[in-house]
């Protein structure tokens, strides 16, 4: 269960100040899929941000639960609390891939699961054979078409098993094609692994896939 509560965001630019989160609120149920709308620039990655804890709210509470033993108040994570919160429980999916150049595809999958220890083989062979990326394990990123990095990205995103993916864009950079099959990819297997999935996107096609669908508009979430 996520449940963000009367949130507010302010950026500060010299002596300029621009609210770009006011008295957001939201509860979305653990495995439902969320998909956000709005123009550029009216605070859907600030959202993000707050909830993978790469950002703190000026006030308000979000507070996670992904299982019944575990309740996190994500806006009041120390540095290294948010960095083991990252770790255990959140994926992300950017426009960019963000993958790193100079390693495998496969290592690049394999990364986060690393980092936690969890490497589990079996799941880790799902992952590949369902975002169809087996042949090009052993290729570097810049070797692969959009399509194809993107689909490494969200397996990377999914291989330490989190509880929550926070997808920023992540058919911005691609065609019509490639953006209906990697979302089609992405919405089946959180689906299928019953994983919590908040995405921000400009696509309606998009976002009519996700299981509640709301707009940001004048610093607010609305259906």
């Amino acid at each position: 269960m996520l449940n963000i509560s009367a949130v507010n965001k302010t950026y500060l630019s010299g002596d300029t100040s621009l609210q770009v989160l006011k008295d957001v609120s939201l509860e979305l149920q653990s495995g439902n899929s969320l998909s956000i709308q709005g123009p550029s620039g009216c605070g859907k990655s600030t959202l993000l941000h707050l909830l993978g804890a790469l950002d703190n709210p000026d006030s308000g509470q979000i507070v996670y639960t992904p299982n019944q033993q575990t309740t996190i108040n994500i806006h009041d994570l120390s540095e290294i609390q948010a960095d083991e919160y990252r770790r255990k429980h959140i994926g992300f999916v950017f426009q960019k891939f963000n993958l790193i150049d100079c390693l495998s595809v496969y290592d690049n999958i394999l990364l986060p699961s690393r980092l936690n220890q969890s490497e589990h083989q079996d799941y880790i062979a799902l992952l590949i054979d369902t975002m169809q990326i087996a042949p090009h394990l052993k290729k570097l990123p810049n070797q692969l078409s959009g399509g194809e990095q993107q689909r490494v990205a969200i397996a990377r995103a999914l291989a330490h098993q989190p509880s929550m993916v926070l997808a920023d864009e992540p058919t911005g950079n691609l065609d019509e094609d490639n953006s209906h099959i990697v979302s089609q990819l992405l919405f089946d297997t959180c689906t299928e692994l019953k994983t919590t999935l908040i995405i921000v996107t400009h696509s309606a096609q998009v976002a009519q896939q996700a299981t509640v669908q709301m707009k940001m508009h004048n610093k607010r979430l609305s259906v």
